[in-house]
């Protein structure tokens, strides 16, 4: 199936992937707040897994073998950078002036790393702590853009390679060093850039990216610092959820004037992945001198408003 154009399939995922985040983000508050006693959104991380499998697939899409390699990591900065400066600054002005409301769970905050999203030690945290995927997209970036005027084979398989050498040289150093290098989550986007391969490509081009997705998925488990595998128990799911999607893109086309609502949350779904922890914050906030906001499914649904008008602005 040849793909081109807008992906309709795609900006529903990116939709559905954010208001998940969402979702799980505000669940933790309310079990913080006291309003819940269970984390019923803790599945809804996997939204960050269906951003960077999304992301592979559009970074085969987007690049050919013409393809410049400063056009593409500047397309990429002025995408990304301009709006996550933007609410960092926000984030700023908040930590300086009241530092507890950022990164409330606890941690380090890092101002320098939050600009330059290096992640250094990994355990510090962002002023916007959403921040930290961003590590793993540009990471991705720069590793993809040696490839890029490479066949579309070439570009994910090399790029996987990589991805292996970073792995074992970690390993060959005998200890267990948690970095976002060596990070499985990063085989993610190696799934996606091989979902194009079977979705776009020859036959040929579908075998190497299904061996390409076994591949990265016995990597990911092999090379694992931690005992759950996230790429493999959320990331496999999403791997499918994404691929599903896709097949029923001539279906979505065809009905493409009943899932406007659906297509504006992919729209924005940058913007509210950014902005919604400042609004459950400010929820929250609220939620402790107003006693009625201390139900769980008013709190969800003000989260869920509120959210989405201030990523609209």
């Amino acid at each position: 199936m040849k793909i081109s154009g807008q992906i309709n399939s795609i900006q529903i995922l990116r939709g559905i992937a954010a208001l998940v985040v969402l979702f799980s983000h505000a669940n933790h508050k309310t079990v913080q707040l006291g309003i819940q006693d269970t984390n019923i959104f803790s599945w809804g991380g996997i939204g960050v897994d269906i951003f960077f499998i999304i992301s592979g697939f559009i970074m085969m899409l987007v690049t050919t073998k013409d393809s410049s390699k400063l056009q593409f990591i500047s397309n990429r900065i002025i995408r990304i950078i301009p709006a996550y400066w933007t609410v960092s600054f926000l984030a700023l002005g908040v930590y300086l002036i009241a530092p507890s409301l950022v990164n409330s769970s606890g941690g380090q905050t890092g101002i320098i790393q939050s600009f330059t999203l290096i992640k250094i030690p990994f355990d510090i945290k962002f002023l916007v702590q959403n921040g930290w995927t961003l590590t793993f997209e540009f990471f991705f970036y720069l590793t993809f853009i040696f490839f890029i005027n490479r066949s579309n084979v070439q570009k994910v398989f090399l790029t996987f390679i990589l991805f292996l050498f970073i792995d074992i040289i970690f390993l060959s150093t005998g200890e267990v060093v948690r970095s976002f290098l060596n990070d499985p989550i990063k085989y993610e986007f190696i799934f996606g850039a091989a979902l194009f391969l079977i979705y776009s490509g020859s036959l040929k081009e579908k075998v190497v990216g299904l061996l390409l997705i076994i591949s990265a998925s016995f990597a990911a488990k092999l090379f694992s610092v931690s005992i759950a595998v996230r790429t493999i128990e959320f990331g496999l799911p999403a791997l499918f959820f994404v691929g599903g999607l896709l097949s029923i893109e001539r279906l979505l086309v065809k009905y493409i004037d009943k899932i406007k609502y659906p297509l504006f949350l992919g729209e924005i779904s940058y913007s509210l992945y950014l902005i919604h922890p400042f609004v459950i914050q400010t929820i929250a906030i609220l939620t402790k001198k107003i006693k009625f906001l201390q139900y769980s499914p008013l709190f969800y649904f003000l989260v869920v408003l509120f959210s989405i008008i201030a990523s609209n602005i």
